[in-house]
């Protein structure tokens, strides 16, 4: 006997609020049984299993329908309550072996199935079946749940397989699977082929029913809609983006592992081929339930300082001693435990909860925890321990007392552990480093404080502070006077730029005429005229000392003084032009006004007065440095009267 088998399996949603209506998954099958009652003709069995919740109502019936080509060749058998019902049986749910579930399904199987035959014709037979809901858990697809978007399942019978009775592949057990989220699972989607034809499995996408189909309608032919996924979902990656699902394409074995807690709804399709040529299809949907899992049982240590591919690490930092938290889970499934360390290749054996273990020196030392270790359920903790006996930071500084130039750190640390990795320098002046001997140029002298913390490849730290005084004289003097030149009196401010310089310092200057002052940036008048050389001598706290002179340096200038006079003797409105004749000196530029009007630029100029009376005329000059002079004196210009006789 050949046989020709589809399992296909979907959810439905609740139809009242107060009643469970809830299907788990159906799977739709056609076997072929031989040769009919007449000559020509094909027999097949239709047989439907229904998976529902232990406390779930039936459904409202469904129906199906057969076409031949693309014409109805058969309609009208109602499913439940239309077919007799072969069995109802339990499904055992998924044993997770030593593992807490945080939920579980009850599952019955109904069989319902009829015979049908079919003339063998030089055409396909169609078989479709669709209902209306999926189960309300699913919600990944468009809706937020399974409800409206129903499924559509179908056989079809070519030519070719009615000629020849090709056994189709059918899928093996119910694929109603619960997994862990975040372990890696792995479940078999397998078909056998009783012709041993090349079998090719693919993931592909869960049809729609019809829109606007009713329970009792003929089931329209392909194509059909394919159930919309809500992003990051699709067929391909029906668990998301994350959950690293595949199905391989000669086994069908499905892997994963998820890390999203729902339930999923995946479509597998497996494809039947003789010598390259595609003799036919087979399909199923299905969810994938995950769910939260604890371990019964769970070594575990609570004080670790890290915890890398599966191992708890410690770092002993300046000690040989460590005591283990052991947070083991769950204590009513643990019933007996230890601990074992290989020290210097001797294992030492530990039966205490939370034991104490004194290590001879410094090194790396492994052990393990057992947790019922000749029992099913059980678990092994790997642990590491690395011993830093000693680690000692330390360094030494250096720089020349009487030059302010760069201080030398110079790293002096020991590990006998792990080998130091990092440095990290604190000069106090808000300045850092990970040199491992770092050079450092301060810019304020007095009492520093500079630290150290290290760092060795088992993270184990240590810090060191030292204080010392840095009093050099400055490698150089480097004064910045506000001016070089000017007239007399001549205010300068000397900026003392120098460094290291502070009040501690002694400081004098000499302005060059006999004047002295022990200011660090002192401020000083010329009165005198001339040309002066400026020293300035620096000695830190501690006796070191350095001067300089800078020669010619401050020019001091005669003041300018502001003189005039004009050519005529009398100045009238009749001849009111005045030419003017400068007598200055000292003078670079000139500006002439009168009743505080500007009228010339020039060093003599000619001006027509305006007016009679006593005019006021106002030279102001300036020489080369800005320095400025003014002198103002009074014209009468004289009204002449003039009287014409005839």
């Amino acid at each position: 006997m050949k046989s020709f088998l589809i399992s296909i399996l979907f959810f439905l949603l609740p139809f009242f609020a107060n009643a469970l209506y809830e299907t788990l998954g159906r799977e739709l099958s056609c076997e072929y049984l031989g040769q009919g009652d007449s000559l020509g003709i094909n027999k097949y069995q239709i047989r439907l299993n229904v998976y529902k919740d232990c406390e779930s109502f039936f459904h409202p019936e469904q129906s199906f329908n057969v076409y031949l080509g693309d014409n109805l060749f058969f309609v009208g058998l109602t499913f439940y309550h239309g077919l007799p019902l072969d069995s109802v049986t339990y499904v055992e749910n998924p044993d997770f072996f030593c593992t807490t579930t945080s939920s579980s399904l009850c599952i019955k199987k109904y069989s319902y199935s009829t015979i049908i035959e079919f003339p063998i014709a030089n055409q396909r037979y169609f078989i479709g079946f669709q209902s209306c809901c999926r189960d309300d858990f699913i919600n990944v697809i468009a809706g937020g749940n399974g409800n409206g978007s129903g499924s559509t399942h179908f056989i079809e019978i070519s030519e070719y397989a009615q000629q020849i009775g090709n056994s189709f592949p059918v899928f093996s057990g119910l694929l109603i699977t619960t997994v862990c989220q975040g372990e890696e699972f792995s479940v078999s989607s397998e078909a056998t082929d009783m012709d041993g034809h090349q079998l090719v499995y693919k993931l592909c996408s869960p049809l729609l029913r019809t829109i606007g189909n009713t329970s009792f309608s003929p089931v329209p032919l392909p194509p059909y809609d394919s159930i919309i996924y809500l992003s990051p979902y699709s067929y391909d990656y029906p668990l998301g983006q994350n959950a690293q699902f595949s199905i391989d394409p000669n086994t069908g074995i499905m892997t994963g592992t998820p890390d999203i807690v729902g339930r999923f709804l995946v479509g597998v399709c497996v494809e039947e081929y003789e010598n390259g040529q595609l003799l036919s299809t087979v399909f199923k949907d299905f969810p994938i339930n995950v769910v939260e899992c604890t371990p019964q049982v769970t070594a575990d240590i609570s004080n670790s300082d890290d915890f890398n591919n599966d191992t708890y690490i410690f770092n002993l930092c300046n000690q040989t001693q460590l005591t283990l938290q052991n947070q083991s889970t769950d204590t009513n499934y643990i019933n007996n435990l230890f601990w074992v360390f290989d020290i210097n290749n001797q294992l030492d054996t530990f039966y205490e909860w939370n034991p104490t273990i004194n290590f001879p020196t410094n090194g790396t030392y492994t052990g393990q925890l057992f947790i019922n270790p000749t029992e099913e359920c059980s678990d092994t903790a790997n642990i590491i321990v690395n011993v830093n006996e000693l680690l000692q930071a330390n360094f030494e500084i250096s720089y020349d007392t009487c030059i302010g130039g760069e201080v030398s750190f110079t790293n002096q640390s020991i590990s006998e552990g792990g080998a130091i990795t990092d440095w990290f320098w604190d000069f106090g002046d808000s300045t850092t480093s990970d040199a491992e001997h770092p050079l450092h140029q301060y810019q304020q002298s007095g009492s520093q404080t500079a630290s150290l913390i290290i760092t060795n490849e088992y993270f184990c730290k240590d810090t060191v502070i030292q204080n010392f005084d840095w009093l050099p004289a400055p490698p150089i003097i480097v004064v910045a006077p506000n001016t070089f030149a000017g007239c007399s009196p001549l205010s300068v401010f000397f900026e003392n730029r120098s460094t290291p310089v502070d009040s501690t310092y002694e400081v004098v200057w000499d302005f060059g005429n006999g004047d002295v002052s022990t200011a660090i940036s002192p401020s000083y008048i010329y009165e005198d005229i001339g040309v002066f050389d400026i020293s300035v001598s620096i000695t830190s706290p501690i006796g070191c000392e350095i001067d300089t002179t800078f020669l010619g340096w401050i020019k001091v200038t005669p003041a300018p003084r502001a003189d005039f006079y004009w050519l005529e003797n009398e100045v009238t409105d009749a001849h009111p032009e005045v030419h003017f004749i400068d007598q200055s000196t000292e003078a670079l530029t000139w500006q002439w006004s009168t009743n505080q009007q500007v009228f010339s630029y020039e060093q003599n100029p000619s001006y027509a007065l305006q007016d009679t009376g006593y005019q006021s005329i106002t030279l102001t000059i300036f020489d080369q440095y800005e320095c400025t002079d003014s002198l103002t004196k009074i014209i009468d210009v004289v009204p002449v009267a003039t009287y014409f006789l005839p």
